[in-house]
């Protein structure tokens, strides 16, 4: 009897050791061919559903694989077989939770009082489909591109029209040339993913009543442009763009002088550079590059300038490819002397969409003074697609404002717009407005835009044909006024 007994100990650790041997291979499998090209991809990030039903179908695909059949799709171009392709697959739905968890946070409800809030609604019926607003404090003009007609209309303060003109196309950014009413407007081509070179870069001149004049073309054939900025490697060099190509498969960080645009320097060659800035990063007098890259590559990196031009690129922020990278821009939180990182990520226009991820939101990164970056604060916020760090209060250090383009409309929705005033040592409290469910804000922009010496911010949204609320929600542009007095 007790033979038996041991016997039965004995088949069970056999079992066991089984069991923990095919996961621990599965596991190395999922490794190894999920975590190849991009950061690996953990389980954790998703539930079983959305792992089952969205993300291994298209995994399947991109590794010739077809998931409901159980087949091979090309066997000349076979990545793994398909006993390895079903360990992953058993490895991601076995060990991914069977929900998510919450953000960790109470609904942002406050309203704060520090805003005036005025409104600009289409009145003729047209869904709003703002693509781009930026305030320009020189002029006191409030921009705003028009993705549905390629317009551009400036406003004053009042936000009553000043001007407006059809553009070449999607208008999806702005630069200005310094105290210049001159500058390059950065057009997508085709806003809806695709891999055609249809977008561009333009200049631009403004007169002194506000019209827009001398539009020109100066970089074509681009994949989906979202971002241009002008670039020198030291001052009074040649000049240079650098032009963030989101495109969708195919994109890439360029480098591009107008006088030779059609013979780019690929920077990074990956699909989804959304974002760029410029400095010198490393204080050696040549002029660097700092791009985010979205996409499944999600990532931040630094292309330090050589002397005789030319880069040395290093990585410093990876994400993993679930996160939905949107915008980062550089500011100093902890007033060292170095620029940090704010960084937002909350695309959830993918096969996850109805998934609300507890990761997405805000994050400050902190420079250690040699370009490493660790993270200090996060905030969550589902969708969040822009943010930006300003002294807004005037107490001497930076708050932030943020938008989402794809919040939790059920539980959190004042976390369409939130306000994060600065309470010290990286402690935020949250704020909204009491009109932040007038649009589905897309785009944000800040300064001082009446000249009272505080930054206000202006508000575009862009309501999809899709959306339930494509005949109810009318507010193109939401205008809040800084109430404070310097």
């Amino acid at each position: 009897m007790i033979k038996a007994k041991y016997l039965v100990l004995l088949v069970l650790l056999v079992s066991c050791a089984d069991q923990q041997h095919e996961k621990y291979e599965d596991e190395i499998l999922a490794h190894k061919y999920c975590g190849n090209c991009h950061v690996f991809p953990e389980p954790k990030f998703l539930n079983k559903e959305a792992w089952r039903l969205d993300v291994l179908p298209a995994m399947a695909k991109k590794l010739g694989i077809d998931y409901i059949y159980e087949t091979q799709l090309d066997e000349k171009n076979v990545i793994l077989n398909l006993e390895e392709w079903k360990k992953v697959a058993a490895y991601y739905i076995h060990e991914s939770p069977d929900s998510l968890p919450g953000q960790n946070r109470p609904p942002v409800s406050q309203f704060t009082s520090l805003f005036k809030v005025r409104r600009l609604s289409n009145s003729n019926g047209v869904r709003p489909s703002v693509s781009y607003v930026g305030i320009d404090d020189d002029n006191r003009w409030i921009f705003a591109a028009d993705a549905l007609d390629s317009t551009l209309t400036i406003y004053n303060s009042s936000l009553i029209k000043i001007s407006s003109r059809r553009v070449n196309g999607v208008l999806v950014d702005l630069s200005f040339n310094n105290q210049s009413r001159s500058g390059i407007f950065t057009l997508i081509g085709i806003m809806p993913p695709n891999d055609f070179s249809t977008g561009s870069v333009d200049s631009f001149y403004i007169n002194e009543r506000g019209e827009i004049e001398k539009i020109r073309e100066i970089i074509t054939g681009l994949p989906r442009p979202v971002a241009t900025i002008p670039f020198r490697y030291t001052p009074g060099g040649e000049p240079y763009y650098v032009v963030s190509g989101f495109g969708n498969n195919n994109g890439g960080l360029y480098l591009v002088t107008p006088a030779d645009s059609a013979n780019a320097q690929v920077l990074n060659p990956s699909a989804g550079a959304i974002r760029a800035h410029t400095g010198d990063f490393n204080r050696d007098g040549i002029g660097d590059i700092i791009a985010l890259t979205a996409q499944s590559r999600e990532s931040i990196d630094i292309y330090y300038g050589r002397t005789g031009e030319g880069f040395d690129s290093a990585n410093v922020l990876r994400f993993p490819p679930i996160y939905g990278s949107t915008y980062f821009e550089l500011a100093d939180f902890n007033s060292d002397g170095y620029t940090d990182i704010l960084y937002t990520c909350g695309d959830n226009a993918d096969y996850t969409g109805k998934t609300l991820k507890y990761y997405h939101g805000i994050y400050i990164f902190l420079n250690d003074g040699h370009n490493q970056f660790r993270e200090r604060y996060f905030f969550p916020q589902h969708g969040a697609i822009k943010a930006i760090a300003r002294d807004f209060d005037g107490d001497g250090d930076l708050d932030i404002a943020s938008i989402s383009f794809f919040p939790d409309l059920d539980k959190q929705p004042g976390e369409s717009f939130v306000y994060l005033e600065n309470k010290g040592n990286f402690s935020f409290t949250p704020y909204t407005v009491d009109a932040y469910s007038e649009g589905r804000w897309m785009t944000i922009d800040a300064g001082d835009i009446d000249g009272d010496g505080d930054d206000d911010i202006i508000l575009g949204s862009m309501i999809l044909p899709s959306s339930t609320a494509a005949n109810a929600q009318t507010t193109s542009l939401l205008l809040l006024e800084n109430n404070i007095i310097l």
